[in-house]
């Protein structure tokens, strides 16, 4: 049909757009990510599932500071410092984002893999193990793709893009560390690859991979 067919063509430049943005940058805009979280979410809500849409303005809000809404309602005060408090403890965060899960579980499949999703994406966040523009390009990828089968596909495409790359990068070292264990034992092989990640390790980019994910859900899913 035309209709899924101009839509998939769409996602694709969407995704090959933010690939070359981000291998360029290494930043990933706003603007192209959290408009798709948000209409993802109301397309739920649409069908009678607004669990996702809730959890996506509870994280809002969970993110945002007491010093931050003032800034936002425009409030001036004497002392003018920031307030780092935030708004929703975390405690009750969690808890309410639990209830959520449990109402997404009852809704529907693809609400309760996307909220499922975006709880687990948005943790990641907070623990610092993934930079925002990246985690919101998965958010807005498991909204595109509300299914238990994408985040098995994302991170074999993931292991695909990047093992031989790794293995190119470290092929001395790999050569050597199996010298090693074959004479020396397992962990001279293993103090071996240590030495040589913290020597040959750096930052890259990783929204282009979720890109990539993106690409292959298109194709498969």
């Amino acid at each position: 049909m035309l209709l899924p067919t101009v839509f998939r063509l769409l996602v694709a430049g969407w995704l090959v757009y933010i690939a070359v943005y981000d291998w360029r940058t290494w930043t990933v805009p706003w603007w192209t990510t959290w408009p798709v979280i948000l209409a993802a979410c109301v397309g739920q809500a649409g069908r009678g599932a607004w669990a996702p849409l809730a959890l996506f303005g509870l994280c809002f809000l969970w993110d945002t500071t007491v010093g931050d809404l003032r800034r936002l309602l425009g409030c001036r005060y004497l002392d003018r410092q920031d307030d780092p408090r935030w708004l929703v403890p975390d405690v009750a965060a969690v808890g309410v984002t639990a209830l959520f899960l449990v109402i997404a579980r009852g809704q529907s499949q693809p609400a309760f893999v996307f909220t499922l999703g975006l709880a687990l994406v948005h943790g990641l966040w907070r623990l610092g193990r993934l930079p925002g523009g990246d985690a919101a390009l998965l958010m807005a990828l498991l909204g595109l793709f509300p299914t238990p089968r994408f985040l098995p596909l994302a991170a074999l495409v993931v292991v695909l893009a990047v093992l031989p790359r790794l293995a190119w990068r470290y092929r001395a070292d790999l050569a050597a560390a199996a010298h090693d264990g074959w004479v020396a034992g397992p962990w001279a092989a293993l103090h071996v690859l240590r030495v040589a990640a913290q020597a040959k390790a750096k930052p890259e980019p990783v929204a282009y991979l979720f890109a990539l994910a993106g690409l292959a859900a298109l194709v498969w899913l």
